[in-house]
């Protein structure tokens, strides 16, 4: 998709099998000539990471540089396009996969960790941490610096400072009547 216009550019599906084929085997006969989407013979994992460089490799031949690669914390399709693609490009996590890694880190740490003297992360600490940190990330959008502080305003805010905090965000620093 393009960033400014949010159309989409370009797209690459992939398919290890192809029904209209499949049944003609099945019934020993040879599969009329159809459109057939059968074009991945690889192991399923690969089919990201395929359709990334498909993309890329399409693109320089319409003189495009796709230049932003954004996706999950896989880090094998980001290696192949760095490996594969002639230029550089830039690695974005979606909102959606940064805020799962993120719980399944808390939801790790939790259970892995015996606090002496503290309670252990519980489920309600960790939504409200993913959620802080989701509303840091959208209202920082394109604002890293912005971005910064207000990440590290989360862990001191859960536990009732609210000096780094955002006035539009916090209703703690919006004055009591809004608690």
């Amino acid at each position: 998709m393009g960033l400014t216009t949010g159309k989409v550019l370009d797209f690459a599906t992939k398919n290890k099998t192809c029904r209209i084929c499949k049944n003609a085997t099945k019934a020993g006969k040879k599969a009329n000539v159809h459109d057939c989407r059968l074009n991945h013979s690889a192991s399923s994992k690969a089919m990201e990471q395929q359709a990334a460089i498909d993309l890329f490799t399409r693109s320089l031949k319409s003189n495009v540089k796709l230049s932003v690669y954004t996706g999950d914390d896989d880090s094998n399709t980001a290696a192949h396009i760095k490996q594969k693609v002639p230029y550089p490009v830039e690695k974005w996590t979606a909102i959606v996969h940064a805020k799962r890694s993120l719980s399944t880190r808390l939801y790790n740490l939790a259970q892995r960790g015996k606090f002496a003297n503290l309670s252990a992360l519980s489920q309600r600490v960790v939504s409200y941490l993913v959620k802080c940190f989701s509303y840091c990330i959208i209202q920082n959008k394109g604002n890293p610096s912005a971005l910064q502080k207000e990440l590290k305003s989360v862990v001191p805010r859960a536990f009732g400072d609210h000096e780094c905090c955002n006035k539009s965000w916090c209703r703690a620093k919006q004055g009591p009547q809004t608690l």
